[in-house]
């Protein structure tokens, strides 16, 4: 069980670096078609699987409750949603997880 939640949460970590990596390369090269189908349909969905229900309901709310005023108003939005991001990906980097998570494995090992 506790190898399956673990590869669970890498999986996710994975999954998050990537979207951030194609956020990012959408946001740079003005790609706002892409930028639309990444946010609505990969983020939000990678959100409700890691549980992060506040961001799956931003990704939705961009889409769902009005439309944009303007191109910038958008990529402002996308610029948000891309600092929020790179904030909960640093949860998944930060130190005191990888020791918690090698404690684990350490006394899953000794048992």
């Amino acid at each position: 069980m506790l190898h399956c939640n673990m590869r669970t949460s890498l999986e996710l970590q994975l999954r998050l670096d990537d979207l951030l990596a194609e956020l990012q390369h959408a946001r740079r090269n003005d790609e706002l078609g892409r930028l639309a189908l990444l946010i609505y349909c990969e983020v939000r969905c990678w959100g409700r699987q890691a549980d992060e229900t506040d961001l799956a309901e931003y990704c939705a709310a961009m889409f769902i409750e009005q439309p944009h005023a303007s191109r910038n108003v958008f990529l402002s939005q996308v610029d948000q949603l891309i600092a929020k991001l790179d904030a909960v990906s640093q949860r998944y980097d930060a130190p005191s997880a990888g020791q918690a998570v090698r404690a684990t494995l350490a006394a899953s090992v000794n048992r």
